[in-house]
């Protein structure tokens, strides 16, 4: 059997445009996997990026929490030494005969002392 040039010529076509077929088809099929895979890959940024929002208002409540604690301290502080200085107040009042002021001085002494002992 012998092959015409014609013939030879439209077999060399034939694999080419299988070739060209086989390549179609994988470009398509990647093309269609890039495309599947888009949502999850955009996804999955928005993940990170709410990842790192949510450490760095994490990062900030830590540290308002810190503050918070701090000027509850300095308010104990701070009401131990109104404490110092309304008994001093009481027992200056009580030297020098104010003892009218007296009675003001130990009801605030009184209302801190319970808030102290309530906390």
């Amino acid at each position: 059997m012998t092959i015409t040039t014609g013939q030879l010529w439209a077999i060399i076509i034939a694999i080419f445009g299988l070739i060209l077929t086989i390549l179609n088809i994988i470009d398509k099929v990647s093309s269609l996997k890039k495309n599947a895979n888009a949502p999850i890959i955009e996804l999955q940024k928005s993940v990170a990026e709410l990842n790192v929002t949510v450490k760095e208002m994490k990062k900030s409540l830590d540290s308002s929490h810190d503050k918070h604690r701090e000027q509850k301290e300095l308010n104990v502080v701070f009401i131990h030494c109104m404490l110092a200085f309304i008994d001093f107040e009481v027992a200056y009042c009580a030297q020098t005969n104010y003892k009218d002021n007296a009675g003001d001085l130990e009801n605030a002494r009184r209302t801190l002392q319970e808030y102290l002992t309530n906390r």
